[in-house]
């Protein structure tokens, strides 16, 4: 009888998805209290027939709601974010170039879509829960130099403001400034000598007759990523350099955006790459790859990443550690203190002896270092708070760990059909 049920939830039309839910009485349709959602571009609806969707899991048990959120009106499914009041969810489409919004209580998307002007690799929805920002390097401006950062209104379902910016490529909001720092390769000849660029645009003046975006701040090789400590108002830009493409070292280079104008403090020399980072106090874990990094000892791979530690204080001086190569793009604070790196492209082995993927576990505490037991790149991470447990993309499909080992959690691991590519968790903790 429990094969009929399932079967039955997976033939629902993404018009009219059947709950299949357990026993939890509360409001949404699922009926699970502390909810994680992975984007599934296939979904299978019927034989033949594949909806892009958000599966639903249950993050006290681990176990897949047969209750998916359909959301056929994107032509596929890959990054998501969160609000920070959990209320909605935001669903990016690559092949369209589109935006998707799910109401959490409800797990119903809104039916509508929002085209932006070409792709982006770097979006968010803002603090205040009222619009996403979109960094589209190619998208068209007046000046005929393409780049600029979208804001697109939830309540209007429509691109409200375009902010020009030469070839930008990332963003990130510090809600305690009401500012966005945008990061280019090219400033449009904004620079000279022509480099990579930082701009800070005040929200606060978006859509008004102020321009809201600062001078550029030059000199930078590559800039791929923002750092934050405990001081929101001291991000720090990650230069990539050598590992982009560039010429220059990597390098950590705080600013200060409690003072107007900003101005970047000495670069910090990385010992290797730089293309993402987390915070833990005051201290920022930095991962990358720079070209032709050596393993030291203990793998088969011959090619190794980076994690550097840097007590911006001071205080402690700068540490690394070997983490798998490939390019790192996602970060986690487990509950229990560790730190989940993931990237792509990794050198993986796959051998009776050694099995090495792309996701690495590093303990603050003691300095250790443990490896994912399985090949794939990763492509989403979700930490689930109250409890040791991470969630992983890895190679297409869902994994889940038990952080106290840093291996798989028995009798957790759920297969679920489609293509698999993020995950978030859209509940606060129980």
């Amino acid at each position: 009888m429990r094969k009929i049920v399932r079967s039955l939830c997976l033939l629902a039309l993404s018009v009219a998805w059947l709950s299949c839910g357990g026993s939890y009485s509360g409001p949404n349709p699922s009926k699970v209290k502390f909810r994680a959602v992975i984007s599934n571009s296939l979904h299978p609806v019927t034989v033949g027939v594949h909806v892009p969707a958000l599966e639903i899991m249950d993050a006290n048990t681990d176990l897949l709601s047969f209750n998916p959120i359909g959301l056929s009106e994107l032509p596929d499914l890959s990054t998501l974010d969160v609000a920070s009041n959990k209320t909605v969810t935001l669903a990016y489409s690559p092949g369209g170039h589109m935006f998707g919004i799910v109401n959490n209580a409800t797990e119903q998307s809104s039916g509508s879509t929002v085209t932006i002007p070409d792709s982006t690799e770097s979006f968010f929805l803002a603090n205040n829960t009222q619009f996403v920002y979109a960094a589209v390097p190619n998208a068209p401006t007046a000046s005929g130099i393409p780049g600029a950062v979208v804001q697109v209104s939830i309540s209007a379902g429509a691109i409200s403001a375009t902010i020009p910016i030469p070839h930008v490529r990332f963003i990130r909001e510090i809600p305690a400034a009401n500012i966005i720092i945008a990061l280019t390769d090219n400033s449009g000849g904004a620079c000279s000598p022509e480099s990579g660029a930082v701009i800070v645009i005040d929200e606060t003046k978006i859509g008004s007759s102020s321009d809201p975006r600062s001078s550029p701040i030059c000199g930078f090789d590559h800039p791929a990523g923002i750092g934050l400590t405990l001081n929101s108002f001291k991000p720090v830009i990650l230069q990539c350099g050598k590992e982009c493409g560039g010429t220059n070292d990597a390098a950590a280079v705080p600013l200060d955006v409690s003072v107007q104008p900003v101005v970047p403090s000495a670069p910090i020399p990385v010992p290797a790459g730089a293309t993402t980072a987390i915070g833990i106090g005051n201290v920022l874990y930095i991962a990358g790859t720079a070209p032709g990094t050596a393993c030291t000892s203990g793998t088969a791979a011959t090619s190794c990443g980076t994690l550097t530690s840097i007590d911006l204080t001071g205080v402690q001086p700068t540490k690394s550690v070997e983490i798998p190569d490939g390019y790192h793009d996602k970060m986690e604070v487990t509950t229990d203190g560790q730190i989940a790196v993931g990237s792509h492209d990794c050198t993986q082995i796959n051998t009776s002896s050694e099995i090495r993927g792309c996701l690495a576990f590093f303990d603050p505490s003691t300095s250790k270092v443990s490896i994912g037991l399985l090949n794939g790149n990763v492509t989403g991470l979700a930490a689930i708070p109250g409890r040791n447990v991470l969630y992983a993309i890895q190679g297409g499909n869902l994994v889940v760990y038990d952080t106290t080992t840093d291996k798989f959690l028995p009798d957790h691991q759920t297969r679920i059909v489609g293509e698999l590519v993020d995950v978030k968790v859209i509940d606060k903790a129980p």
